[in-house]
């Protein structure tokens, strides 16, 4: 059985149109935590500050 955050992973990657970049999935994964976070969701994936944006080891 998926996680919550599997599901949401591949909800993103369906809203790209079935496949997106490495760099393009993290940042949409960073964002969507934002956005669960607001909602006092649980943190699944931390992201440190990279230079070209955001990186996730668990991810």
């Amino acid at each position: 059985m998926l996680s919550i955050w599997q599901r949401a992973i591949l909800g993103l990657l369906h809203e790209e149109g079935g496949s997106a970049s490495k760099l393009r999935l993290v940042k949409l994964a960073f964002l969507f935590r934002n956005e669960a976070e607001r909602a006092a969701a649980n943190e699944v994936y931390e992201f440190l500050p990279y230079r070209r944006g955001p990186f996730s080891f668990t991810l």
